[in-house]
């Protein structure tokens, strides 16, 4: 499914989630290549003329004045809160979504389209009253000013072979290739940071033995290898990797078992079980990644 197919609430909550995330991620490199790049002037000081080092002190003053007031502007912004509860917002709508066109509760098959149409749309009013600081950051982001849009109509009347391939490809299979890749690529990333700040702090060690026992070299230079590897934890922390490897790993073993499954489907009661087992994982995974980041 493309974004335009989703409810209008879904696509503006998706939007408005990765622009706080983009934002966000964006302060922080610029906060921490302020740190580096103080640190960096505070080496160079030491080995420059009188005047010229006057002039780096006036360039590091700014620099920390700016990284200070990106600090409280950050915080005042609360760009993750804000990236959090649009997130929860989308994954909540794309779940009462799929819910509703594959006709599992609470859009039953016994329901006639008036009736599950009235329960989506009081559904998508309940999810947004639950996070009423969002709706100022979705005004203008919606992909369609439609909540049920023409594909989810059609796809709540088809049969349930339909339904149940529409499913497994652009919902089990989604997902699971979704988590997959997340999970190989934090996992990757995990081990190239750790690696990385192993490296510099052995690297600022050597320095500082070298400058005990030789002396010549610098005692700034420690601070500042000490800064980058500061940095790159405080990056690290901030992204998450190792926290979300694993969890990301089970979840798409928990729909790739549900995808074998789905083979065996041939009534709408086992059906049913299937899709209430998989929007149950993927939302006992969401969950837990809003609880690992304090949510």
């Amino acid at each position: 499914m493309k974004s335009e197919d989703y409810p209008a609430l879904f696509s503006a909550a998706d939007a408005a989630a990765e622009k706080a995330r983009w934002k966000y991620f964006v302060v922080l490199r610029v906060q921490l290549g302020i740190f580096l790049t103080v640190s960096a002037l505070g080496l160079s000081i030491n080995v420059v003329s009188p005047q010229t080092g006057k002039v780096l002190w006036g360039i590091t003053t700014g620099l920390l004045a700016i990284g200070v007031s990106l600090m409280w502007w950050s915080r005042s912004a609360r760009l993750e809160k804000v990236w959090f509860n649009c997130r929860a917002v989308a994954e909540s709508v794309k779940t009462a979504t799929w819910r509703y066109m594959m006709q599992v509760p609470p859009f039953g098959p016994d329901d006639n389209a008036v009736t599950a149409n009235t329960k989506l749309v009081e559904a998508l009013g309940a999810i947004r009253a639950e996070r009423p600081g969002v709706d100022r950051h979705l005004a203008g982001l919606a992909a369609t000013e439609n909540e049920i849009t023409e594909f989810m109509r059609n796809a709540r009347m088809l049969g349930l072979h339909g339904r149940k391939n529409l499913y497994i490809s652009d919902r089990l299979r989604d997902q699971k290739r979704w988590y997959e890749d997340k999970a190989a690529e934090n996992s990757s990333a995990a081990g190239w940071w750790v690696g990385s700040v192993i490296i510099i702090q052995l690297l600022a060690l050597l320095v500082a033995i070298t400058r005990t026992l030789y002396g010549g070299i610098p005692g700034a230079l420690v601070s500042l290898l000490m800064t980058v590897a500061t940095s790159s934890l405080a990056w690290t922390q901030a992204r998450r990797h190792d926290d979300v490897a694993d969890p990301y790993s089970l979840a798409a073993s928990e729909l790739r078992q549900l995808g074998t499954l789905a083979a065996d489907v041939h009534d709408a009661a086992t059906f049913e079980k299937l899709v209430t087992d998989a929007e149950n994982a993927i939302s006992r995974e969401h969950t837990m990644w809003r609880a690992r980041r304090g949510a």
